[in-house]
């Protein structure tokens, strides 16, 4: 049993003269009211500095332990009492003075993301020092690595001996990730301590440490690389998805599952996984379902995402490839991005066709440089364009835990904007829902996927064109009615007038091609949705686009709770 009142500070002493100043040090610290501090000094040569800690927790039974380097000098007085306090926050195991992201590689030396700060002073000159800064925090910024010079832990988690003392810490920092706990950097005003040994984080990359680094990886590879989720729905077209089923195997990117969801009304597809890949691949999951599950695939989408089991989603529809840097050039951003701001990953794409020749990029909009745009820009880009900028679900990686669902029969789910689903455009409704709760996405120039254009597609099918058509026309009214991107019924009338036009010449097209044909219902609500437009009656249209949502709403009642009139019966914001 842990106690509580003890505090622990553990020193490897690797230098008497330099142990016994830090020594001088720690007696001016104030001991906060009610807790003991004792100091474990382990004498300890190059490379033993995790067995050396080890020894230190094992002669002690504090719950909190304060790893410093015997180097520290110019302690905060409150030190002591300021990271006690900061251990007591949920969830947090960690404290350090300076800290970053994990690149993938586990060399934590090349971090780009860096918080906190420290100063460091030379032996020679005590007067004089240089402070090492990253961003500061606002109050605590959540880190993958800390420096090791300092370590403040309230968990009675072991050093990891085998990595070396350059990955010691960088290991340490693993396992307290790894079992849940947030390792932390704190707001400082000014440094809370200064050193004279330098920091792990400016050690010289020679043959040693890149085999360090090696090591490292290969050990903590599922926590430096997080698992990600290629899911890939396929519908009998085996020679395109064998193209992408390899297009996922050969990705860069190590830590991954494949859940393929299969809607084949033959076996060709299973057939083809059982003989050459299901026994080679233990990451490929297979499901053969009895059946279509219907949705024009959508259904088939929601079953493989609730059998995901990554932090992070790609899709690849069985058409479309990947190329192979795509994963890891998605998840660098995601690992650089502590604050948690990106909730979406794109990139250029090109199209190909049937016989994978490169027709072209195919990208309505494209930055000549990674951009991230705020969730109001990228919706303001949408729909002042009525055009998905971001580009189709394979194009993108996602955080899996902004698709999560308040209720219904599935925990996760795309397709969903303001708790309406969409069966056609389930890419836009998507980037939607994720980014109006606040997140960004981020825009690569890299090319790193193709989208394939063949025959028999579900997007040149007529009641596919004219229900996104008025899938486009909802998503102004339920951001208008949600006060999500569109503020004023004024903006809301200007998208309108933006729609119209556009969504005539494509409905004139899409009935053109499939002249002769029996019409599908979303014919006859455009046409009605039209006839207001062209008098400018915007109130009938919002009606029209209400009651289409009501007609086709899993559950009324979330649409009910966000479209109401007011007392003039004029529909309103929520």
């Amino acid at each position: 049993m842990l106690d509580e009142k003890l505090i622990s500070i553990i020193v490897c002493e690797t230098n008497e003269q330099l142990c016994k100043g830090l020594l001088n040090e720690l007696q001016k610290l104030n001991i906060p009211e009610e807790m003991q501090v004792d100091v474990q000094i382990i004498r300890a040569s190059r490379g033993d500095l995790a067995a050396a800690y080890n020894t230190g927790m094992k002669q002690s039974n504090a719950k909190y332990r304060l790893f410093i380097d015997e180097s520290a000098r110019n302690l905060d007085k409150d030190l002591i009492n300021e990271v006690v306090n900061l251990l007591y926050l949920p969830k947090v195991g960690m404290v350090g003075l300076f800290g970053s992201e994990m690149p993938l590689d586990g060399n934590f030396t090349n971090s780009k993301k860096r918080f906190g700060m420290y100063v460091q002073h030379e032996p020679s000159d005590s007067s004089q020092g240089s402070v090492t800064l990253g961003e500061n925090p606002l109050w605590t910024q959540n880190v993958h690595c800390v420096d090791g010079r300092f370590v403040a832990v309230s968990q009675d988690i072991e050093w990891d001996e085998a990595v070396g003392d350059d990955f010691a810490t960088a290991a340490f920092c693993t396992r307290y990730r790894k079992d849940g706990y947030r390792c932390i950097v704190p707001l400082q005003d000014k440094p809370w301590m200064t050193f004279e040994k330098p920091s792990f984080y400016s050690t010289q990359r020679n043959l040693n440490f890149i085999i360090g680094a090696k090591n490292f990886s290969e050990r903590y590879l599922e926590t430096i690389q997080p698992l990600v989720s290629i899911l890939i729905p396929t519908y009998n077209q085996p020679s395109f998805f064998e193209k992408a089923l390899l297009s996922a195997l050969q990705q860069e990117y190590k830590n991954l599952e494949i859940v393929v969801g299969d809607d084949s009304t033959n076996d060709d597809t299973e057939k083809l996984l059982k003989e050459k890949y299901l026994d080679k691949y233990p990451q490929i999951r297979y499901f053969h379902h009895e059946k279509p599950l219907g949705g024009h695939g959508l259904k088939n989408i929601e079953f493989i995402l609730d059998h995901a089991e990554g932090e992070y989603i790609s899709f690849l529809f069985h058409d479309d490839i990947y190329y192979p840097a795509k994963i890891s050039r998605m998840m660098t951003c995601y690992e650089e991005d502590l604050k948690e701001q990106l909730g979406i990953v794109t990139s250029a794409r090109n199209v190909i066709d049937e016989n994978d020749k490169i027709l072209g990029r195919f990208n309505p909009w494209q930055p000549v440089q990674d951009t991230v745009l705020s969730g109001e820009q990228l919706a303001e880009g949408i729909f002042s364009r009525m055009s998905n900028l971001v580009g189709e679900l394979t194009t993108v990686l996602l955080r899996k835990k902004f698709l999560k669902q308040e209720r219904g029969e599935h925990k996760y789910r795309v397709s969903v904007y303001c708790g309406i689903l969409d069966t056609e455009l389930a890419d836009v409704s998507t980037f939607l829902e994720i980014c109006r709760t606040g997140h960004s996405c981020m825009f690569l120039k890299d090319t790193l996927s193709a989208f394939r254009m063949h025959e028999g597609q579900n997007s040149g099918k007529l009641g596919v064109v004219l229900g996104a058509l008025m899938e486009w026309l909802d998503y102004l009214v339920l951001s208008w009615l949600n006060g999500a991107y569109i503020h004023s019924k004024e903006t809301l009338e200007w998208y309108f007038s933006l729609w119209y036009p556009w969504a005539v010449r494509e409905f004139n097209r899409a009935v053109k091609l499939h002249e002769g044909e029996v019409m599908p219902e979303t014919y006859v609500w455009c046409c009605a949705v039209f006839e207001e437009m062209g008098k400018m009656d915007y109130e009938k249209v919002i009606d029209l686009s209400v009651a289409y949502m009501m007609k086709r709403a899993e559950d009324t009642s979330v649409l009910e709770r966000i479209c109401h009139k007011n007392e003039r019966g004029l529909w309103c914001k929520r």
